[in-house]
């Protein structure tokens, strides 16, 4: 009797070769192995496109809180993913989870996890910058494939299903909005941090806010590598901070005089265990801090605008752009560029 190679299937039905593989290993296809390959009955062809078309294969399932344990674990052990994750972007992937289920307003469950509710939560958020960021929308995106691709190696979803969620993925609306600031206005904001008297704000906030400032206005560091520096990361005799970045990539950020003495000081009145900011302070509480003291201020920063302003400084300054790329942390120059880009009104005021 004649048979058909399993891998020639695909070509023959147009269902994708790991969905039919999969139905051969549940046992709903049946296939023989001669000679070391996998071979089906012809009669079989039309059976493959009858299942794809009427979606007759119902999928295993398995309770939403057990998949997301799994998911957690795979993402910390490096279970189909090139490496294990930071703490940092697990936590990210599960916050953005969450968002997913805010947005589509139904009790979680993996069998209502797919493009079209994707496309659902997107819609009834809006696209556009004001009703919910684009880096939201893409996080929540990231995610959601993320947790089918591990759903899918465990045979509760398909690649097909992993393959459609490309459909809704979000775009831009705007470009990306570059924001820095000059030197006088970061000197505002400083000051306006200083006697801002907002109701149940203390001193010790005042402070923190402070040493945040001048770590990434003065010294370019991301807003999470402040909130993960230990101590004993700050060289105050080499003028230096040892930094580890996005990657785990080791590198060394400058320490300026005036970051230095605002260190000690916090050091000396304010600082509590090993690291640098308490462990309570999270990225979101930053964010929140950065837009309230941008708005009572009326300087419009973000905490990598504080960063970008940096950059600018350097090269301003006379710093090579390889150099300046070293100290950001940057693994393409490409990405310094963009960050020191300036217009005809900073290159002429360059000059006085």
């Amino acid at each position: 009797m004649n048979t058909i190679l399993l891998t020639d299937c695909p070509i023959l039905t147009g269902v994708p070769y790991d969905t039919i593989r999969k139905w051969v290993q549940r046992g709903i296809i049946k296939a023989v192995k001669i000679d070391g390959k996998w071979r089906l009955n012809p009669a079989t062809l039309k059976k493959i496109k009858r299942l794809h078309q009427d979606k007759a294969v119902k999928m295993p399932s398995i309770p939403y809180e057990d998949a997301l344990t799994s998911w957690k674990e795979a993402m910390r052990s490096g279970y189909g993913y090139k490496k294990p994750l930071l703490p940092r972007s697990v936590q990210t992937n599960l916050s953005a989870m969450g968002y997913y289920w805010r947005w589509l307003k139904q009790k979680p469950s993996i069998e209502i996890i797919n493009v079209d509710n994707l496309e659902l939560a997107f819609s009834r958020v809006g696209m556009n910058a004001e009703t919910c960021h684009y880096s939201m929308k893409i996080q929540a995106f990231k995610a959601v494939k993320s947790f089918l691709k591990h759903l899918a190696k465990r045979g509760f979803k398909t690649e097909q299903d992993v393959e459609a969620l490309s459909k809704a993925r979000p775009y831009r609306v705007v470009p990306a909005k570059r924001v820095k600031i000059t030197k006088d206005q970061l000197h505002q904001l400083i000051k306006h941090n200083h006697y801002s008297m907002r109701e149940g704000r203390n001193d010790y906030q005042r402070a923190r806010m402070y040493l945040l400032l001048m770590l990434t206005g003065y010294s370019g560091l991301r807003i999470r590598e402040c909130l993960e520096l230990p101590v004993k990361a700050i060289e105050f005799e080499q003028n230096r901070i040892k930094v580890l970045g996005k990657g785990m990539k080791l590198r060394y950020a400058p320490l300026p005089k005036e970051v230095a003495q605002v260190a000690k000081s916090w050091l000396k009145h304010e600082h509590q265990g090993d690291r640098l900011l308490l462990e309570g302070m999270t990225y979101n509480a930053c964010s929140q801090a950065i837009q309230r003291l941008s708005k009572s201020s009326g300087i419009d920063i973000c905490w990598h605008g504080l960063r970008r302003t940096a950059a600018t400084w350097w090269v301003n300054e006379g710093m090579p752009l390889p150099q300046a790329k070293s100290l950001l942390g940057h693994s393409d120059i490409q990405t310094t560029m963009l960050y020191v880009e300036s217009d005809s009104t900073d290159a002429v005021n360059w000059f006085h």
